[in-house]
């Protein structure tokens, strides 16, 4: 146990993921105080009858769902974006902060994308629209950006963005004039932009969609519904209890389907994983004779298997069939 930095007589654990968990205890701070937590989140002080209580702010559950929408246009825009979480950082770091005594650290957002010759010419309007729309401008602020290194074997560059929580906690006055000030920037871009860079752009649409056509398209809506549901939101709600999800295609080998190969090549013991398994059929279709994906799974024990499951009848409901018992596989219903 630790004395609370803010009331000496006071103790706290240390894993708490509210500010407690950094040393500041609730009952020594002023009702509506605003504190980031272990977590990296913003939490304010409550008082519940007698006593007060660290709750998370709405200032941050704004953030999170502008962070969500952020995440879904950089995934449909047509530069190669990763977007990369302070909490996805503090999940991979959990002693992050043993560093660290007074003066406190949170690990940065960052925002990267390929310098390919789409992203050199479109990257920096693309991401400032997605920002503005997404209205994740209003709870952050630039700490800085630079050309990374190469990141693949064909030697293109990277160009990276950083972003913190505003430290104030609060949202940013010129959000609507900047964002109007880029989005002319961008209109007159695109009336601008060569015709070479506008064909690539299309390019990259058709093929995409060219793909998914292929491989999904003798689904019907409600089933491209249910792959649309994996791929978006469980995918994201995954995310947040430390469980990823992993679409692999699987083609017939020898005229079998050999679940072996849909296994991670590389992967750690801490890793938790559910790997959705879209078999293709000779013409790149997705073969589904009983109408049913299956799902391999790796470490999903406990808590976590209790949340896994809460996600994926949230938004599944009777199509998610899994009785829990670990080596037993998950089917979900197309």
């Amino acid at each position: 146990m630790h004395k609370c930095k803010n009331d000496p007589k006071k103790s706290y654990k240390g894993d708490e993921p509210s500010p407690k968990g950094l040393g500041y205890c609730a009952h020594a701070e002023k009702v509506g105080i605003m504190r980031r937590g272990k977590d990296g989140k913003v939490w304010v002080v409550k008082k519940f009858r007698k006593n007060k209580k660290w709750v998370l702010s709405d200032f941050y559950k704004k953030y999170n769902e502008s962070e969500k929408k952020l995440k879904l246009l950089l995934k449909k825009s047509p530069v190669d974006f990763t977007f990369k979480s302070f909490t996805d950082e503090l999940k991979k770091n959990p002693k992050w902060f043993n560093n660290f005594s007074d003066k406190i650290y949170f690990p940065e957002i960052i925002i990267e994308f390929k310098l390919n010759e789409i992203g050199e010419k479109i990257g920096q309007y693309e991401f400032k629209k997605c920002a503005c729309e997404s209205e994740f401008y209003k709870y952050v602020i630039n700490t800085g950006s630079d050309t990374g290194p190469f990141k693949s074997s064909n030697k293109i560059l990277t160009q990276s963005y950083y972003f913190d929580i505003n430290p104030k906690f609060k949202i940013w006055k010129n959000f609507k004039s900047k964002c109007r000030k880029y989005k002319e920037e961008y209109k007159k871009f695109n009336s601008n932009t060569n015709e070479n860079v506008k064909k690539l752009v299309k390019q990259k649409s058709k093929i995409t969609s060219k793909l998914l056509k292929d491989m999904f398209s003798e689904l019907n809506k409600s089933q491209m519904n249910t792959i649309n549901l994996l791929q978006n939101n469980i995918k994201n709600e995954l995310k947040e209890i430390n469980v990823k999800i992993i679409f692999k295609k699987l083609k017939k080998i020898n005229g079998y389907y050999i679940l072996d190969y849909a296994w991670p090549e590389k992967y750690n013991k801490k890793d938790k994983f559910i790997i959705v398994v879209f078999k293709l059929d000779d013409n790149n279709k997705l073969y589904i004779p009983n109408k049913e994906l299956n799902c391999q799974h790796y470490n999903i024990t406990y808590n976590t298997k209790k949340e896994s499951i809460k996600i994926f009848k949230k938004y599944l409901k009777n199509k998610f069939k899994w009785d829990g018992i670990v080596n037993h596989t998950i089917n979900i219903q197309l």
